[in-house]
């Protein structure tokens, strides 16, 4: 072996930005190409707390027209929806606002008040998910109904920069200041769970967004956050959704006439559509 590399070593040095040319050229490739791989792992799956995460979507709607481009579903629409997509998939509730900010009374009595963003969800959200909490415990169905005490699970960013990494914080109860409403925390999720974007508390749906102790009338919208069932791909509960728009139409539910069902990956979701930027690190790996 060590003739064939003696000569390779001089013909190199005969010809020395030939050969380095050449070395560069094949350092940028193969760099280009473990990158990608690397960063599309990390980007897409490493950073989730959730299991399987390829099995867990969002749907919403588009309108016929496409001029409303995330059309959400009435919180008293799920049960019916559920029991369509039995076999397609299990679903939850997901707040349609996203995550917005509340402001609770500070808890030491005194100073600014606490400002955390949160959202509502069903109490099978995380259960729908596959995400445990890191300390306490997560939302439960008897936490989503309506009349519940009010509790919270904290995101691990808002566990660290408010309440210090304080393992005590299970129990605590927070006063919100425009709904005068108390709110006792009862878990931690584990780092990396950003879904919504920003979320630093989830809340059950229920008790928030019921109206004269009903949801019939709540002016809440929820989207759909779905488990696909072994088997199930995206499309047929895409499907499945649509058809429940055409449903919702027939009685009476205009906005949903003609409307279509979109979905996306938590993956997708969490991180944005970074496909594009995987496609051009690709291609230029190839091109070198």
């Amino acid at each position: 072996m060590l003739r064939p590399l003696r000569l390779a070593a001089r013909a190199a040095l005969r010809a020395p930005a030939a050969s380095a040319t050449l070395v560069l050229t094949l350092a940028l490739g193969i760099g280009l190409a473990a990158a990608t791989a690397v960063v599309a792992r990390a980007v897409a799956f490493a950073g989730l707390p959730v299991r399987d995460a390829d099995r867990v979507v969002v749907l919403w709607g588009t309108d016929r027209a496409g001029s409303f481009p995330h059309l959400p579903l009435p919180p008293v629409a799920l049960p019916a929806l559920a029991e369509r997509m039995r076999g397609v998939a299990t679903i939850a509730a997901g707040d349609y606002n996203g995550a917005y900010p509340y402001a609770f009374r500070p808890p030491s009595g005194d100073g600014r008040p606490l400002r955390l963003r949160g959202t509502l969800a069903g109490g099978d959200y995380f259960a729908v998910l596959g995400a445990r909490a890191l300390l306490g415990r997560t939302l439960r169905a008897s936490d989503d109904v309506v009349g519940a005490p009010r509790v919270m699970v904290l995101s691990h960013a808002a566990w660290r920069a408010h309440f210090g990494a304080d393992a005590r914080v299970l129990g605590r109860t927070l006063h919100a200041v425009q709904q005068g409403a108390a709110y006792t925390i009862v878990g931690v999720m584990p780092p990396g769970l950003d879904l919504p974007r920003g979320v630093e508390f989830w809340s059950a749906l229920a008790p928030t967004a019921a109206v004269d102790g009903s949801l019939e009338r709540s002016p809440w919208a929820v989207d759909v956050v779905a488990r696909l069932a072994p088997g199930a791909t995206p499309a047929r509960a895409r499907v499945a959704l649509t058809a429940y728009y055409a449903e919702l139409a027939r009685r009476g539910m205009a906005q949903f006439d003609g409307a279509r069902a979109t979905v996306r990956t938590v993956p997708e979701l969490v991180t944005g559509d970074v496909r594009p930027a995987f496609r051009a690190l690709g291609s230029a790996a190839a091109l070198v």
